[in-house]
Order: structure tokens, then C-alpha cells, then sequence
């Protein structure tokens, strides 16, 4: 009521009130006193499976520890993400890398093996030359070829290992060995050019087996038709190659012993020819260099 006077009496009185309800709330435990605090700022809300792990009071140590998880799930997944798509990135980089490497190795082999396969044809042609008896000056060419022969074998990178390689070239040494022990009994046996063209071309096959097998391991990407067109112009030298060397027994005596021979000397020339026509279908370059080389010699156009 206005104007009445609050006595000593009554204040006495309130304290205890006051002092037991401060005591209550002293007396919650902290999940207590963090679903006290949702009820007065009205933020509960229907529960759900996650409320336990996303939600949280940030006020408490709970809810600020579940907000220092959320804000470093933030940060921490996109850096993540990033990492994984660097890592993935670095090691497609370095299998190609590696491939790359690989398909370089094969290919200078490659390489190599057409060195090999020309010294040996230029062989093949100067010892059939010298058989056909023509002049005995031919045996000087036929010398001044042996080293090339000895150094394209040497110069090779690795020697191709298998169940399918013949004896006599197992090895570096054992097929020097096998070319040398031919060229000595050359005199001896008084050979054929047939003879030695075969010789020459049972090798020759192996080391154009061994050519094939390397192309068909690095044949990828755009370096592919290339590659083959390498390859065809590879052994359509080598078709030239007996083509040149039956057209010495030609010339030497006039003339073909036997039908057989002539069809054989024919059948290498339109063998030759096809396979190179292939490697100018595969390459530019090499439709550029035979224009160039056939404009050289303008008495092959007016035929």
C-alpha cells in the first residue's frame, strides 16, 4: 500500500529468499545450466540426430569446442580436397613422365637397329658384288664395310633377350663371332650371291623382329604414326636391299639363271615399293623428303 513503511523486519525476511535461489542456480552442473540458458534465449528447437554434434551453446566449453570443430571442417576440407587433387595431379604427372622415358629408350633403340640393319645391307650388297666376280677391286669395298658392320653392332644399347632368339645371335659377341667366321671362309667357299643373300637376310629378319617388337612397345600418343612410318621405311629398305643385290647378279652375268630368280627380283621391287608408298601415307616428312630427293634426279620423272 502507498505510504506504508517497509519495516527491518521485512528485509530480514527476503534475504533467505534470495540467498536460497542464488544457491540453486550454483548448484547446476554444467549441461544443467547450458539447457537453462536454450530455454531462456528460446533457441530449442525440434531435436534432430545431428543436434548433438552440430548444435551447441557457444557460451559453454562444449559448444565452443564444437564451434572450434566447425570452423576448422571450413577451412580444413577445401585444403584438403586441394591437396588430394595436387597429389593425384603430381603422380599422373610422373607416370608419364616415366613413360615418356620408356617410349625414349625404345625408340632411340629403334633407332639404333636401323643403323645396324643399313650397315649390314650395304654389307650384304658389297659381298655380292664381290662374289659376282666383276672386278677384284671389289674386295676393297668390301673391307672398308666390315668396321661399319663391327662399330652399329657395338654402338646398340642393350641386346634383346628371349626364348625366340637364335643361337647364333644370343649375344653381342657370339653374333660378331658368327659374322666374322662367315667373312673369312668367303674365299674358302667360293659363295653364290644367293648365298650370301641369304646369309645376310636370315640376320637381317631377326633384327627387324627385334625392330617390330620395340616399335610395338612405344607405338602410343601422337608420336604413333610416325613411329610406323619409320618402321616401313626401315624394311622397305630392306626389300630394296635384295632388290640391289639380285640386280648385281643381273648385271654381273648378263642376265637371270632362272625364272624363279627374275620373279623374286620382281616381287622385292613391288614389295619395296608398297611399303614405302605406306610410310608416306603415315608421314608427311617422309612424302616431303622422297618429293625432294625425287626432284634431285629429274631423269626418274621423265620416265
Amino acid at each position: 500500500m502507498p505510504g506504508k513503511k517497509i519495516k527491518p523486519s521485512d528485509r530480514v525476511s527476503n534475504i533467505p529468499k534470495r540467498s536460497s535461489s542464488s544457491s540453486s542456480m550454483l548448484s547446476l552442473t554444467p549441461s544443467q545450466l547450458n539447457t537453462a540458458i536454450m530455454e531462456m534465449l528460446s533457441m530449442r528447437q525440434a531435436a534432430t540426430r545431428c543436434d548433438a554434434v552440430c548444435r551447441g551453446n557457444p557460451i559453454t566449453d562444449a559448444g565452443k569446442r564444437k564451434q572450434m570443430i566447425k570452423m576448422l571442417s571450413v577451412v580444413m576440407i577445401p585444403v584438403l580436397v586441394i591437396t588430394g587433387m595436387t597429389a593425384n595431379t603430381f603422380a599422373i604427372a610422373i607416370d608419364n613422365y616415366i613413360s615418356s622415358a620408356n617410349i625414349r629408350e625404345l625408340l632411340f633403340f629403334s633407332i639404333e637397329l636401323g643403323a645396324l640393319l643399313r650397315t649390314i645391307q650395304f654389307e650384304r650388297d658389297m659381298s655380292a658384288l664381290y662374289v659376282s666376280n666383276i672386278k677384284p677391286e671389289t674386295k676393297d669395298f668390301l673391307l672398308q664395310r666390315y668396321p661399319d658392320t663391327d662399330l652399329a653392332i657395338q654402338n646398340l644399347s642393350k641386346w634383346p633377350r628371349g626364348d625366340d632368339i637364335v643361337m647364333e645371335m644370343e649375344t653381342r659377341e657370339r653374333f660378331l663371332s658368327y659374322l666374322n667366321k662367315h667373312r673369312y671362309q668367303l674365299d674358302v667357299y667360293n659363295q653364290s650371291v644367293e648365298t650370301e643373300l641369304d646369309f645376310y637376310s636370315n640376320s637381317i629378319m631377326v633384327l627387324l623382329k627385334w625392330l617390330y617388337d620395340a616399335i610395338s612397345e612405344s607405338s602410343t600418343g601422337s608420336v604413333w604414326k610416325d613411329v610406323v612410318a619409320y618402321q616401313e621405311i626401315i624394311v622397305s629398305s630392306e626389300l630394296f636391299g635384295r632388290e640391289r643385290a639380285l640386280g648385281v647378279s643381273f648385271y654381273a652375268t648378263g642376265g637371270f639363271e632362272t625364272r624363279e630368280k627374275y620373279l623374286l627380283f620382281m616381287e622385292n621391287q613391288d614389295r619395296a615399293n608398297v611399303t614405302f608408298e605406306s610410310a608416306r601415307f603415315y608421314s608427311k616428312i617422309a612424302f616431303d623428303i622422297y618429293n625432294i630427293e625425287l626432284a634431285k634426279t629429274p631423269k626418274l620423272l621423265s620416265r
